[in-house]
């Protein structure tokens, strides 16, 4: 089960802190106000570190993570509320599969089904083709798709191309703008 995420500074909190440029994707620390911190050599660190610099660092799972007030929150998620003005939640999803591409155009809404439908070909395939496996037993190559936590077979064909085609169209049909 998936927790949830730590709420948001408010977008007003957060236009203070930072800059964004949606089309690269990059967040940039503003110069910060007083009351942002808790004296004024706090701020003047702060401000002469960091003012004009690019936010945040990529973390461990490939996303982009900004520390705000010793707080740690996903950057594209930090964006959706500078853009939109909502907090939301874990259901964003990088259209391109690139977890650290911010740009708006590549961030958008999903539900965690609809977030899993554009994910990319497993690490542990061992045809590096999404939905398609090896039937050893019959010499063919497999292809089934997951929907609602079920999974439907799609056949079976004598090359990869059928089964990544077979793939592809069921994909398409039933996970629409999401799936990959």
């Amino acid at each position: 089960m998936s927790r949830l995420p730590i709420p948001l500074p408010t977008r007003e909190y957060l236009n203070e802190c930072l800059e964004y440029d949606g089309a690269t994707g990059v967040l940039t620390w503003k110069v910060r106000p007083l009351k942002h911190f808790k004296n004024a050599h706090g701020m003047n660190t702060f401000n002469s570190n960091y003012a004009g610099q690019v936010a945040g660092n990529v973390s461990k799972r490939g996303y982009i993570s900004v520390g705000i007030d010793a707080r740690s929150f996903l950057a594209h998620r930090v964006i959706w509320v500078l853009v939109t003005g909502e907090d939301p939640g874990n259901l964003l999803d990088h259209k391109d599969t690139d977890k650290s591409n911010n740009r708006w155009l590549n961030l958008r809404k999903a539900t965690k089904q609809q977030n899993g439908c554009n994910r990319g070909v497993p690490a542990n395939s061992k045809t590096g083709i999404k939905g398609v496996s090896w039937d050893q037993a019959r010499n063919k190559f497999f292809a089934s798709i997951s929907l609602n936590g079920k999974t439907k077979a799609l056949g079976r064909f004598d090359s990869a191309d059928e089964a990544r085609a077979a793939y592809a169209q069921a994909a398409k049909s039933l996970h629409g703008e999401f799936a990959k």
